[in-house]
């Protein structure tokens, strides 16, 4: 078991590193491209949201459950990263039903990505309530890497499409929309490769909570100290 244990504590390491690699080259690559204000207005939003995902609970314990406003963060982080998808397939929509023309496009999208914060927060919140503080970290990033995944199927096929249309600029909006979906596929690599170190305390906590179960209460001691929990006929 140990000679499985060690590898997989290097590979947490080498995929945190790989992802800070990544991460910092794209933010180099549109440094380059799109100027110094974006880039760092896209690196600062990326690490501020995943800190607030991840610790804006307010709770270090990861095995114990969290409610109330302790669950406000991760819901409204979690909750704008399925905006942006919804907003990016939006885009993606818009331009497959020749609507990207359309004065008020830009401001239904808008109005579009706010309501989508706003439903997805509320539903996120009322569902992930009495969760473990892991748990609902593991189950909120597979749902953004989901999501992700499924505005894929939306905004690649809206592409293939429109590219073929004639014209200077066709397939821009597509091609953002599938920019949101790479972005916030990206962004849940982050959390998740966190999920490998946090499982280590996870699993030393409910360790500790049992210890402590047992200690404090000692008819169960006793019941442990049996040989016969011990497979021994002694």
């Amino acid at each position: 078991m140990l000679k499985y244990a060690l590898p997989l504590r290097w590979l947490r390491w080498v995929l945190l590193a790989l992802y800070l690699a990544l991460i910092l080259g794209l933010g180099g690559t549109a440094l380059f491209n799109a100027g110094e204000a974006f880039a760092v207005a896209v690196l600062v939003f990326t690490f501020s949201t995943q800190a607030l995902f991840l610790l804006g609970s307010g709770k270090l314990e990861l095995s114990r459950p969290i409610r109330g406003w302790r669950l406000v963060m991760p819901a409204a982080v979690a909750g704008l990263m399925l905006a942006i998808l919804i907003g990016g397939a939006g885009l993606a929509l818009s331009e497959l039903f020749y609507l990207d023309t359309e004065e008020w496009i830009s401001v239904a999208l808008l109005a579009l990505v706010a309501a989508s914060w706003i439903v997805w927060s509320l539903l996120l919140f009322v569902y992930c309530q009495g969760w473990e503080r892991f748990t609902i970290i593991e189950r909120l990033t597979g749902l953004i890497f989901t999501g992700s995944l499924a505005s894929f199927l939306v905004s690649i096929p809206a592409h293939i499409i429109v590219s073929r249309r004639p014209g200077c600029f066709v397939g821009l909006f597509t091609a953002l929309g599938i920019a949101s979906g790479v972005y916030v596929m990206l962004w849940s690599f982050g959390p998740a490769i966190l999920l490998l170190f946090f499982r280590e305390k996870r699993k030393f906590e409910l360790r500790e909570d049992r210890r402590q179960a047992v200690d404090s209460a000692p008819e169960i001691r006793e019941l442990l100290d049996t040989p016969e929990n011990y497979g021994s006929d002694v």
